[in-house]
């Protein structure tokens, strides 16, 4: 077993907080935008979005994407190109972080994020908080590898 060291969620990733599309700006046309509903099911109805978008909000497959707001989960998207709506945080992992294993990483640790979150009647989690949790993280790549592998095994 390599070296573990103590680290925040934001020196793994950074977490990209989606568009705010505005009623007007759906259509029947362009790229999907993606939702929380569409998020868990990807086959669900989708309104689109035909104009220009910051590459911050488009997301594609393999893309990690974190809905922390009602709904608390993750997901590696494999549904092609998108638009990314607001309450959804694209996941762009830091050089020497494995993308799956960070995904399990947060999934483990998403309970005790709950707790920290805010809001009574609609759980959210901000930055605020991913930036204060920590917890022990290996730091060899080849090792986070080896244990998304086995987590997804399972």
């Amino acid at each position: 077993m390599g070296a573990w060291k103590t680290k925040k969620l934001t020196d793994l990733a950074e977490y990209l907080n989606g568009y705010a599309f505005a009623p007007d700006d759906w259509g029947a046309e362009g790229l999907p935008i993606i939702r929380i509903e569409q998020l868990k099911n990807p086959n669900a109805p989708a309104d689109y979005y035909s104009g220009k978008l910051p590459e911050k909000n488009l997301i594609d497959d393999g893309d990690l994407i974190f809905s922390w707001s009602a709904s608390l989960f993750l997901r590696i998207w494999q549904n092609g190109k998108a638009a990314l709506n607001q309450h959804l945080f694209k996941v762009v992992e830091k050089p020497e972080i494995d993308r799956r294993f960070l995904k399990s990483f947060i999934e483990f640790y998403l309970p005790e994020l709950t707790k920290a979150s805010h809001g009574s009647t609609m759980q959210h989690i901000t930055r605020k908080e991913l930036d204060k949790f920590a917890a022990l993280f290996p730091i060899e790549e080849s090792e986070q590898r080896s244990i998304a592998s086995f987590i997804e095994a399972l």
